[in-house]
């Protein structure tokens, strides 16, 4: 007497099922999801005018003197300069203590103005200043330098 195979069972999928499903899920996901979180040019930039600031205070209370930071719209630049005072009106423009703004980034100051802080030998700010940085993607990066020359970043 000969056996005939029973049949094994069909429920289930195939391994190659899988696999197209699980491909046709991932080009969806990053079709619609922002994969590139590490492209943030405003947070890179805001975080390297805050290191600027700072900088610019540690030179002004190291040298017991005055060093400013000047926005210059048209070249999209930060520049640093050495004075007596921050009352002076001459200043000695620092050499390679330029930070570029990155492309795409724009800065948000009110129009008409200049944006500047000076800080003095003993690294205080003469006045308080704020400015924004955006790009493309939200959130907006706010840089506030108080009177007493702490640097602040929020988004």
């Amino acid at each position: 007497m000969t056996r005939s195979p029973t049949p094994l069972p069909t429920s289930g999928y195939t391994l190659l099922e899988l696999l197209v499903v699980l491909a046709i899920l991932s080009i969806m996901a990053g079709l619609f999801l922002d994969m590139r979180p590490w492209d943030r040019r405003a947070a890179a930039d805001a975080q390297m005018v805050a290191a600027t600031l700072k900088a610019a205070r540690s030179k002004a209370m190291a040298q017991t003197g005055a060093v400013k930071v000047t926005f210059d719209a048209a070249q999209r630049s930060f520049n640093l300069a050495q004075g007596a005072s921050c009352s002076t009106s001459s200043w000695k423009s620092l050499p390679g203590e330029t930070v570029q703004l990155q492309k795409g980034v724009s800065a948000v100051i009110p129009p008409g103005t200049t944006w500047s802080v000076c800080f003095n030998a003993r690294g205080l700010a003469t006045s308080a200043a704020s400015m924004s940085l955006k790009d493309k993607r939200p959130p907006t990066y706010t840089i506030t330098v108080f009177l007493g020359g702490a640097v602040q970043v929020t988004s």
